[in-house]
């Protein structure tokens, strides 16, 4: 469960996938028809090329 607070206003969102992709993949980034929240995370950063190798990317969909 996620729960936004903004403006006086609480949205309420149920996690519906949690996965691990490469830094550099854009497939969880996406048009979608109804209200999703999508948190990215960086992880395992390789000093040698400056980048991360990796991201966390959960989504969430509205449910109230």
């Amino acid at each position: 469960r996620v729960v936004i607070r903004a403006w006086g206003q609480e949205h309420i969102y149920a996690v519906r996938s949690v996965k691990l992709e490469r830094a550099n993949s854009q497939t969880s980034i996406k048009h979608e028809d109804l209200d999703w929240v999508t948190l990215v995370t960086c992880s395992d950063f390789d000093e040698t090329t400056g980048e991360y190798r990796w991201r966390t990317v959960i989504r969430a969909l509205r449910v109230e």
